[in-house]
């Protein structure tokens, strides 16, 4: 009897120890590719988003933000159908961006919860994709990250692409030297 019990401790303490060493479940999957990792400047740099909702429970999705961090930095925060958001956001920081929701999973109230009791509401399966485009003219060269922010039930998840601003690229130029002075024209 006395070894039973043990027995049963045992395997109670083990099956409370894999729960909780293999952590709460992920409501969504983030991912993010840039198309091109090396643009001149000028040209835009295009990223691809992806939430992957597999999960049943509801995800409510308070707020989303591109940063961009390296030679220059940028904070744009955005609501679910990619508008920038004004009181959170410096609008002329975010002029070089735009941002278009690309797949949708439409908002759902109703039950759910995310454990089955009571109402929910917010996401619930599905994607929700979004292309950022980020105008290059006015950023300096150099080497940039990229993070798009999910804030979600008190929550915040990231993922990150890095990518390169290089030099315009001179198209004309001209070089004159007269007397050990050199002069060079872009153009």
């Amino acid at each position: 009897m006395f070894k039973a019990r043990i027995f049963a401790l045992l395997v109670t303490v083990v099956i409370i120890g894999i729960l909780v060493y293999s952590g709460p479940v992920q409501a969504f999957l983030l991912s993010m590719e840039v198309k091109d990792d090396s643009v001149v400047q000028g040209k835009d740099v295009e990223i691809t988003t992806k939430l992957d909702l597999s999960s049943e429970e509801f995800v409510n999705i308070t707020g989303l933000r591109f940063r961009l961090t390296g030679v220059e930095e940028m904070n744009c925060f955005f609501d679910v159908d990619g508008k920038i958001i004004d009181n959170k956001t410096n609008r002329a920081e975010c002029k070089e961006l735009k941002i278009k929701k690309i797949a949708d999973e439409e908002f759902h109230f109703g039950y759910g919860y995310g454990y089955g009791y009571g109402y929910g509401y917010g996401f619930r399966g599905g994607d929700v994709s979004y292309i950022i485009e980020l105008k290059t003219n006015k950023l300096d060269a150099g080497q940039y990250n990229g993070f798009f922010d999910v804030f979600y039930d008190d929550n915040l998840k990231s993922s990150e692409v890095k990518f390169s601003i290089l030099d315009r690229e001179v198209e004309q130029c001209e070089i004159h030297a007269n007397n050990g002075e050199i002069k060079i024209k872009e153009g």
